[in-house]
């Protein structure tokens, strides 16, 4: 799976006049589970105009990216015919992706686009007279010329047959990134639970030290309270011997009432 996606997969425009403007969308798709900040250039940027240039998907979320093309300048006619291509650079901190863009000017090779032919130069010497052969030969040039087949042109579904080597240049390198960051991460997120489960190990060690200390405060607590009735009862035991003692009062008791008893 590469990082991204991006539909279509390549822009086509066809029937491009000169000085006018011409755009087309393409959208693309991040395909990790993290944020991924892209930056787009065009390989020709007299040409090309890309909004935005720079852009930052979330995990799993898309953008749409306008491109803009204007033909500033006339272009030289290419050999063989068919469509000029431009290729797009985007790239990000970890992996990078070419992205082709296909142009076809109107009329290309013709006169409207090759723009008005250069003047005769002149060569200083005067014109010779015509014969019969300089008026057949100019006779045959005036002559009106078949007119050339015009190219084809260029349709949409060649670009599905672009070469797997071009996606896979930039595809293998960029996937092989984008997983050594899901390494990483997946790496630090397995070290922040396991601390996370110390922590809570630590806790429950700290509550159980706490439970069992107020467990024998209770108790000393409780056995204070069993000591502190049975001194009560004593005491109230004394009191009443030291009231039987008064009243009985008998004569050889006098004046030796044990010290212990209250009075």
């Amino acid at each position: 799976m590469e990082p991204i996606s991006i539909v279509p997969q390549g822009l086509d425009f066809q029937d491009v006049r000169q000085n006018q403007a011409y755009s087309q969308t393409m959208t693309i798709t991040n395909e990790l589970n993290t944020a991924v900040a892209l930056r787009i250039r065009p390989q020709n940027v007299d040409r090309f105009k890309v909004e935005p240039a720079n852009v930052t998907i979330g995990a799993g979320e898309r953008r749409d990216v306008s491109v803009t093309l204007r033909l500033v300048k006339p272009l030289a006619r290419k050999k063989g015919g068919g469509p000029h291509k431009d290729t797009f650079h985007i790239k990000s901190d970890f992996f990078e992706r070419n992205y082709n863009v296909l142009f076809t000017p109107l009329g290309t090779g013709d006169k409207e686009n090759e723009g008005p032919a250069p003047p005769p130069r002149p060569t200083g010497r005067p014109p010779a007279l015509p014969t019969a052969s300089a008026e057949r030969a100019r006779s045959a040039s005036q002559a009106p010329a078949p007119r050339a087949r015009a190219p084809q042109p260029h349709r949409s579904s060649s670009l599905t047959r672009l070469p797997e080597q071009r996606r896979a240049s930039s595809g293998d390198a960029g996937f092989d990134a984008a997983a050594q960051v899901r390494r990483e991460f997946e790496a630090l997120l397995a070290q922040q639970r396991a601390e996370q489960a110390d922590e809570q190990r630590a806790g429950a060690l700290r509550m159980e030290g706490l439970r069992v200390r107020l467990e024998r405060m209770a108790a000393e607590a409780e056995e204070w309270r069993r000591v502190a009735g049975e001194g009560e009862q004593h005491r109230r035991r004394a009191h009443e011997l030291g009231a039987q003692v008064r009243e009985w009062d008998p004569p050889v008791l006098i004046g030796h009432v044990p010290s212990f008893l209250p009075y």
